[in-house]
């Protein structure tokens, strides 16, 4: 906080010379120099402003990625549906893809008795594997749906989620009816993980070899259950149980707008 007081006080000072010297008699090169050091006394606050607090920090990083939308990071995720399942139940996963009542267009690239592969709208290859309860642990049967690595740009982020993950997903626990599911969703930043300096804000990512950060978030269930965060020094990864909480937790940090509580619960 010593820091911001002092570039503020320093900026009032600067800014009140500068309009001073606007009414007297100068050059141009001394109004050159004034505005390289305006320049460079702003960017100066703005990374002490972004060091002392989160909220102002992830304003800049938004600010940022808008000026390049077609920023991308690679995606991927899987879920898992645990119940009493057909022996058919990956057929007839299949058949509701193909029906009306599934509105995307899909190919189906591959399908046998227990799993299969199929491309949702040729944006999307998730492949479907049924685990009878024959040789699980736990007497039930799974179903396990796990995409294959996308690179989603953060303008079509928000949209990727709403517009088709999401709703891909709620098709399938709509056909199975699990007694439990979870979700898994992993973003891989091809630049610098945004959320690494909330952690390390000091330290040269080369310094870092590697770091991991777990946070417990609220997903909204009535019985107090939360869901999981995991930060690491290229990714974040996300787990929960219902598709909803999926959406919002996922929107949250890949639209770089999480609870500051939680992050800052988690230093």
């Amino acid at each position: 906080m010593g820091w911001i007081i002092f570039y503020t006080v320093l900026l009032i000072s600067y800014i009140g010379g500068w309009a001073y010297s606007l009414y007297h008699a100068n050059h141009i090169p001394d109004i050159i120099s004034k505005i390289s050091g305006l320049v460079a006394l702003l960017s100066a606050m703005g990374m002490a402003l972004q060091k002392s607090s989160l909220r102002v920090y992830f304003f800049f990083q938004r600010i940022a990625i808008r000026f390049f939308p077609d920023t991308t990071s690679r995606w991927w995720f899987s879920a898992r549906y645990d119940g009493h399942f057909s022996a058919a139940s990956v057929h007839l996963l299949i058949q509701h893809f193909q029906s009306n009542d599934f509105r995307f267009p899909i190919k189906v690239e591959r399908e046998d008795n227990l799993s299969a592969q199929i491309d949702v709208d040729d944006t999307l290859v998730l492949n479907i594997q049924l685990d009878p309860q024959s040789i699980s642990e736990d007497q039930l049967d799974h179903i396990t749906v796990l995409s294959k690595v996308m690179e989603v740009s953060y303008g079509h982020a928000k949209k990727k989620l709403d517009a088709q993950i999401v709703p891909v997903l709620q098709a399938i626990s709509d056909v199975l009816r699990p007694e439990n599911s979870s979700f898994e969703l992993d973003v891989q930043f091809l630049r610098r993980n945004p959320f690494f300096a909330v952690y390390i804000a000091h330290l040269n990512p080369s310094q870092v070899q590697d770091y991991r950060v777990v946070l417990h978030v609220d997903g909204g269930h009535a019985s107090g259950r939360t869901e999981k965060v995991e930060i690491t020094k290229e990714k974040i990864h996300v787990t929960t149980q219902t598709t909803n909480s999926f959406r919002s937790i996922a929107e949250q940090f890949v639209l770089l707008s999480p609870d500051l509580k939680l992050l800052k619960a988690g230093h």
